[in-house]
């Protein structure tokens, strides 16, 4: 694992990052992602998030709702604003799915598919925007096996419909897959960072060892990223 402080990581806010955490329901993406940006913004549903503050014992989230996309665009934008040290995006494909459900009747299949493509890369842009700020930004979602998509084969990766998952994926610094360890004590899953074949993961800043806990604010802080506990 490197140490990232002579790239500004150590001093808070000087050094941002993009990350991606996605895997099966309940394999403790949430918990991980909130105990990460536990003094920061959380983008998504308020009911999805209970979980996480009564497991990390916090009192209280700062919690700004968002069901679709657009949404979550404009909250990110906002927490943009005021410099946040953290922003999760939490459960990003339920609110890309809602997003879908409300396209189909309002855009009609004809422009629903290209509208739902600008949004997302919208929602990664302005991820990217806020890490150049010197925010933490992590984005958690379901997970998707590997596929075919319009003759094309798509890796493994976070649950985005089409060719989002590779387009949303090449501006993240950080991608990890969520996996189940039956050796891993006490929690039974492992997040990998290192390249596979068939799953789209990652680390282009050597933040993370190739296979590392659920422990992502750990393993932050040992990079040199100053977490608040």
């Amino acid at each position: 694992m490197s140490t990232n402080g002579s790239n500004g990581h150590g001093s808070g806010l000087a050094g941002g990052v993009f990350i991606c955490l996605y895997g099966p329901s309940k394999a403790g993406k949430t918990v991980a992602s909130a105990a990460a940006g536990a003094q920061g913004v959380f983008i998504g549903d308020p009911a999805g998030l209970m979980s996480a503050q009564r497991f990390l014992g916090i009192e209280k989230l700062n919690i700004l709702p968002a069901k679709t996309v657009p949404e979550a665009v404009a909250q990110i934008e906002k927490a943009l604003k005021k410099k946040t040290p953290s922003i999760v995006i939490d459960d990003f494909s339920l609110i890309v799915e809602s997003t879908i459900n409300e396209y189909e009747s309002s855009k009609g299949r004809a422009g629903m598919w290209s509208a739902l493509t600008r949004d997302v890369l919208a929602a990664r842009d302005a991820a990217r925007a806020a890490t150049a700020q010197g925010t933490v930004v992590i984005f958690n979602c379901h997970e998707q096996p590997p596929r075919t998509s319009s003759g094309k084969f798509i890796r493994g990766g976070p649950s985005l419909p089409g060719q989002l998952p590779e387009k949303f994926s090449g501006m993240v610094d950080v991608i990890g897959r969520a996996m189940f360890e039956p050796t891993a004590a006490p929690w039974k899953y492992q997040l990998c960072f290192e390249p596979q074949a068939d799953y789209v993961s990652g680390d282009r800043l050597s933040v993370f060892p190739g296979r590392a806990p659920m422990n992502v604010a750990e393993g932050l802080r040992a990079a040199g990223y100053k977490i608040p506990y």
